[in-house]
């Protein structure tokens, strides 16, 4: 009895430092496959807004069969608000330290900034029913909102490795 113990001690101490490793082992693996998936969802959620965006006609100048705008104000607005809405929820999928949250923020403030042109346009009685003095009145505005929209879409696809 007195020869096994020496033999038993060695044995149970690699033992113990495989299930140590083993443990460690299995710990950086699970960490690894959450950052993964997470990695995985942010990408997801960059394609949805970036799809639900692209959508919208807002970002498109609305010209009827003889080249006049058509647009309206109140579909417009409507618009804008929904893509506001979407840049919100695609921020708050994200980890709040994600590189693209500035943009989905900047994004965000554009649309605010165009809604606050937009929305008095709305009440002015001449201009409720759209057409070209509604775009005259409005178009410099939709021109750098477009812009700014459509810059930060590209961002997104290049920083994220997203092709059209």
């Amino acid at each position: 009895m007195g020869q096994l113990i020496p033999q038993i001690i060695p044995g149970f101490i690699v033992a113990l430092v495989s299930a140590i490793i083993a443990y460690y082992l299995g710990g950086v693996r699970e960490r690894q496959k959450r950052k993964r998936e997470a990695r995985e969802r942010e990408r997801k959620t960059i394609v949805y807004v970036i799809k639900r965006l692209e959508r919208h006609q807002v970002l498109e100048v609305e010209l009827d069969h003889i080249g006049e705008f058509y647009g309206r104000p109140k579909p417009m607005i409507a618009a804008v608000k929904e893509m506001q809405d979407d840049l919100v929820f695609a921020e708050s999928e994200l980890d709040e330290n994600h590189r693209d949250t500035h943009l989905l923020q900047t994004m965000t403030e554009s649309c605010k900034e165009f809604l606050r042109a937009l929305e008095p346009l709305a009440n002015e009685e001449a201009l409720t029913s759209g057409g070209p003095d509604f775009y005259r009145a409005i178009e410099e505005q939709h021109s750098t909102f477009r812009e700014a929209i459509w810059k930060k879409i590209a961002e997104l696809r290049k920083r994220n490795d997203i092709k059209s």
